[in-house]
């Protein structure tokens, strides 16, 4: 695994509270059978086909650039309704 950064989400009124913290991975190699869970039904796409209409909104802002080998280090803010708000850079504590 290749770690590529850190991704904060941050909705109003989500019930998995203010902020989640996601931390990103890439891999070049996939042993197994990806499993459905109720949040994400598993497929395999053409990374110059990939399905962005169904993916969040903020998301072919910031998954192009992780996937050409960048990093991801942000907050993620969206309205209840799934409306982006905005992204803004992770900075450290104290700066």
């Amino acid at each position: 695994l290749e770690a590529r950064g850190v991704i904060e989400f941050e909705q109003e009124g989500s019930v998995l509270g203010p902020v989640q913290r996601c931390y990103v991975f890439v891999t070049h190699r996939f042993t197994g059978t990806p499993i459905e869970t109720n949040e994400m039904e598993p497929g395999w796409f053409d990374i110059d086909d990939l399905p962005w209409d169904k993916m969040w909104p903020a998301d072919n802002l910031w998954l192009p650039g992780i996937l050409a080998g960048g990093m991801a280090n942000f907050r993620e803010v969206m309205t209840a309704d799934n409306e982006l708000v905005g992204i803004f850079p992770l900075v450290a504590d104290g700066e």
